[in-house]
């Protein structure tokens, strides 16, 4: 389990708010995502660290912000909680 203060790594399980309204929750894992898993009601995407958005997560900290392109648009990612 991650701290608050400890920076985003492989296992870390990721809320994140993108342009202020839309939440995601991601697992970042060291091997192959692109897999949704349903928990509850959460659908979870994983991520490998070698992909574009995971080595954008890798060392971010719960309240940092930074931009994502996503079909040629820019999108603001704030992570909100890290497990």
């Amino acid at each position: 389990m991650f701290s608050s203060s400890e920076p985003i790594g492989s296992t870390a399980l990721v809320r994140v708010k993108i342009d202020g309204s839309e939440e995601r929750w991601l697992f970042l894992l060291a091997q192959k995502g692109g897999m949704k898993v349903t928990v509850d009601k959460y659908v979870i995407l994983t991520l490998s660290m070698d992909s574009p958005l995971g080595r954008s997560l890798m060392g971010k900290k719960v309240g940092d912000v930074f931009e994502f392109e996503v079909g040629g648009d820019f999108k603001e990612y704030a992570i909100e909680e890290v497990y």
